[in-house]
């Protein structure tokens, strides 16, 4: 079985192109028994997230048409804005950090 997936360091996990995530074996391989679903996995996985993988991360999504759920009753009109902005953007240098 092949599997395509991206690789996010920071989080020692990685995403297939279904939106689930896994946590990465000690071989770098995708523990393929115990993923889930991106909109499912818990927020210390989002806070620990890089920006550079936040970024690759987003990238991903849009390509492979991936619709989060994002409930927008978590989050402020700022963060909200935040997110748009990203997705519109998709922003590989950082700047979007700080703003």
């Amino acid at each position: 079985m092949s599997l395509e997936v991206l690789v996010l360091d920071s989080v020692g996990s990685c995403v297939d192109t279904e939106s689930i995530v896994y946590p990465m074996n000690v071989d770098n391989t995708p523990d393929v028994h115990n993923g889930s679903h991106i909109d499912d996995v818990v927020d210390e996985w989002w806070d620990n997230l890089s920006p550079e993988d936040l970024t690759l991360l987003t990238n991903w999504l849009v390509k492979h048409n991936v619709d989060c759920l994002i409930d927008s009753n978590e989050y402020t009109d700022e963060e909200l804005m935040e997110l748009e902005w990203l997705v519109d953007n998709n922003p590989d240098d950082g700047s979007w950090v700080g703003r």
